[in-house]
């Protein structure tokens, strides 16, 4: 960053240990609005891409490009919120369109299929990804995000076994499931079982021999990385 964007780094860059340190009202002042100008406006956006970590394709999000003409159109209505404020907008609209993605599957005639995935993040945090795969009423394959847990304790079959289930009686889905994609690691055997048993308790049969998908890009994978482990051992032999 340092070297190919020096010009964004500079005006980025924190101030060497050696100044003085500003006092406690200083610190607080807000800093001075530039004047609304092309390359005032070129720069902030810069300072926002890096300091917040965005890709550098943002700047052609069609939603972002959106927020800008509507600012650009009424000065007096661009008064951004504060991170409370847009947490409790976003958590709204998260909650419409959860009521919407369960209404679209409550009249849904055909099954849904679930994939699902775990991974852990580089900061430790373990992820439990749920989505739903279906054929509309007019024939389309239509794929909805239903649900990103934040896993705790031990990735045991038994335990995440749980989430997945939550999602599928809050969306009302129990009746419908139609199969369910993961991958091939060995605490899934434990979780179709798991799940089975959940779905029983709900009155529902779910056959693991028969509704169970394993992930076919998984399998290439493993069989790919043996394959190459093979011919490594080959050549030190050699």
């Amino acid at each position: 960053m340092k070297f190919a964007h020096e010009q964004i780094y500079k005006a980025n860059a924190p101030e060497p240990s050696s100044k003085r340190r500003k006092s406690k009202d200083e610190v607080e002042q807000p800093a001075p609005v530039s004047k609304l100008t092309q390359d005032s406006f070129k720069m902030a956006l810069a300072n926002f891409v890096v300091q917040t970590n965005q890709p550098f394709s943002v700047v052609e999000s069609p939603a972002l490009r959106d927020l800008v003409e509507l600012i650009s159109k009424d000065k007096d209505m661009t008064s951004l919120p504060g991170r409370t404020q847009m947490t409790t907008i976003i958590q709204q609209q998260y909650l419409k369109c959860k009521q919407s993605f369960t209404n679209e599957l409550f009249h849904l005639k055909s099954k849904v299929s679930l994939v699902i995935d775990c991974w852990t993040s580089s900061n430790g945090l373990a992820f439990q990804g749920v989505v739903a795969r279906f054929i509309d009423d007019s024939w389309n394959l239509c794929t909805l995000p239903l649900d990103l847990t934040l896993l705790s304790g031990p990735h045991y079959g038994e335990n995440i076994a749980h989430a997945p289930m939550k999602v599928v009686d809050e969306f009302g889905i129990t009746e419908k499931i139609g199969s369910i994609t993961t991958d091939n690691a060995s605490n899934m055997d434990s979780f179709f079982t798991s799940f089975a048993n959940l779905m029983e308790g709900k009155g529902q049969i779910f056959d693991v021999t028969n509704q169970r998908i394993r992930c076919l890009a998984h399998i290439i994978n493993l069989s790919a990385k043996d394959a190459i482990e093979c011919f490594e051992k080959s050549r030190l032999t050699f």
